[in-house]
């Protein structure tokens, strides 16, 4: 409806869906809804997903429509726009999306890998093609919060407790500064990002600035999936902290925002809870005093994961270290 809207009589969709279970459920609504006969569900890997040789010679998706709006040849004989859900093809043809949009993310932003998986689908973008997210930033706070910490105690005082983050929502809890932001990416067509400036180094005149951390040459020529900040906070009246709250914001396209930090938060919106990242010893803060925390975002050919360490007021092992008790699976070969 929105295409027609806008003066389009044909649109092409390509959905592509790695769960079999919601295969069925978007092949069930397109076979009960007219309005999806421009939809082709395809069940594959966006990471993995190859475009059929006789698409990727046409530089289209498969079941693609031309224009037909009346308008001059250069616009007319164009390929309709492709949203593209959840798509990627790392040995496709040319660029066929003038639109990819994707769901992946996660409450932190980046924790159900975002990154990873959208940059591998970034050249199917046209050059003057629109991701959505264009851009999303994580945000810690710390936390106040004997029941959350109870809870995670509940399970036992197994050291893994402690280093995995929950996705919870936070009723019985107070952040104990307001949140500022951990880490960034951004998402535009691989020309574009070629063409950008390299990724700021750390600021030492800004203590909470990300600080971007080197990675085997291999990986950092796709992509950097590694980030570090060290954030410090004013603590107003004095508290005990628990742990740390995360929250993201996102750029869906242009002035249009997505957020769950508590003072941007977007109305009547309840898909996604915080991130609780524990700490294995509680520390109390006195007011005025600063409460410091570097948070670490790791990868590796197989696995992606975060590390955290108190600073101040006390120093506090780093949890989760190597990712030994919390990791997100990359599963190449799945």
């Amino acid at each position: 409806s929105a295409a027609a809207e806008a003066g389009l009589a044909d649109v092409s969709v390509v959905a592509l869906e790695k769960n079999p279970n919601a295969v069925v459920t978007l092949r069930s609504i397109k076979s009960s809804d007219p309005s999806w006969s421009v939809v082709e569900i395809v069940h594959a890997d966006m990471r993995t997903w190859r475009q059929p040789a006789a698409v990727a010679a046409a530089g289209v998706g498969a079941g693609a429509r031309r224009f037909s709006t009346g308008q001059d040849s250069a616009v007319a004989g164009r390929i309709a726009p492709s949203i593209v859900s959840a798509v990627a093809s790392s040995e496709a043809g040319e660029p066929i999306a003038d639109v990819l949009v994707s769901e992946l993310l996660g409450s932190f932003g980046d924790n159900e890998l975002s990154p990873e998986c959208l940059r591998s689908a970034l050249h199917l973008l046209r050059d003057d093609g629109v991701c959505i997210p264009s851009k999303y930033t994580s945000f810690l706070a710390p936390l106040s919060s004997e029941t959350l910490h109870t809870a995670v105690r509940a399970h036992g005082d197994r050291v893994a407790n402690y280093e995995t983050p929950y996705v919870v929502s936070i009723h019985r809890g107070t952040p104990a500064a307001p949140a500022q932001p951990c880490f960034s990416f951004e998402h535009a067509s691989s020309s574009a990002s070629s063409s950008s400036s390299p990724a700021p180094s750390k600021t030492a005149s800004s203590p909470s600035a990300p600080e971007f951390v080197s990675l085997e040459a291999e990986l950092r020529e796709s992509w950097d999936s590694e980030r570090h900040a060290t954030i410090r906070f004013e603590i107003a009246e004095a508290n005990m902290v628990h742990g740390f709250a995360g929250y993201f914001e996102a750029v869906l396209y242009k002035s249009v925002m997505l957020s769950i930090k508590p003072d941007s938060r977007t109305p009547n919106m309840f898909s996604w809870f915080p991130v609780y990242f524990p700490l294995r010893t509680p520390t109390y803060v006195p007011k005025g005093a600063v409460c410091a925390v570097s948070m670490w975002r790791r990868a590796d050919e197989d696995r992606v994961w975060y590390e955290w360490a108190l600073l101040a007021p006390d120093l506090s092992p780093i949890h989760n270290p190597n990712g030994r008790s919390y990791a997100m699976a990359l599963n190449h070969h799945s």
